[in-house]
């Protein structure tokens, strides 16, 4: 499964607009793109997930794992905009819409880290 990841610099953060589903082999891709976009430091950053109908439990792992990444630095976090229902409701069960701050819009997503002083 292919996937696309384009990254946006959008300051005060770093957006990665996914496009394509997040299972088989694409997590693997994600976790190459999260994994450069911190070695150069940035640590605020938005996952906007609009063009990704679907994550396996493998891609879970891979956002989880770069938001414990981002969030060991004081102003690091890691944001997640425009997921779909299918992955919101997949977020719900796995109880990690209390761990990350969704948002409807990647605007609204990169203007939060205004908004707290980020």
């Amino acid at each position: 499964m292919n996937i696309t990841i384009t990254r946006i610099d959008s300051p005060p953060c770093t957006v990665l607009a996914v496009e394509g589903q997040l299972v088989g082999a694409a997590p693997v891709e994600l976790e190459k793109a999260l994994q450069q976009v911190i070695a150069d430091g940035e640590t605020r950053l938005v996952l906007d997930l609009a063009g990704a109908p679907g994550m396996a439990s493998s891609g879970l792992r891979v956002i989880i794992s770069a938001a414990k990444r981002v969030r060991a630095v004081p102003s690091g976090d890691l944001r997640l905009s425009r997921p779909t229902q299918q992955m919101l409701d997949v977020l719900d069960l796995a109880g990690l819409l209390r761990v990350f701050k969704v948002y409807s819009s990647q605007q609204e997503a990169v203007a939060s880290f205004v908004d707290d002083g980020r």
